[in-house]
């Protein structure tokens, strides 16, 4: 049992990781679009 806990927490552990990784990429194609927008403008 405390090996399936342990599995279960690393995990959630990755998916959190995956999730901030992919927020923090979309932040900066958002960051990145919109200074390409101002320099264009």
């Amino acid at each position: 049992m405390d090996g399936e806990v342990v599995a279960a927490t690393a995990a959630h552990a990755g998916a959190v990781e995956l999730a901030r990784i992919r927020r923090a990429v979309c932040v900066m194609m958002s960051i990145s679009a919109i200074i390409g927008l101002l320099f264009r403008a």
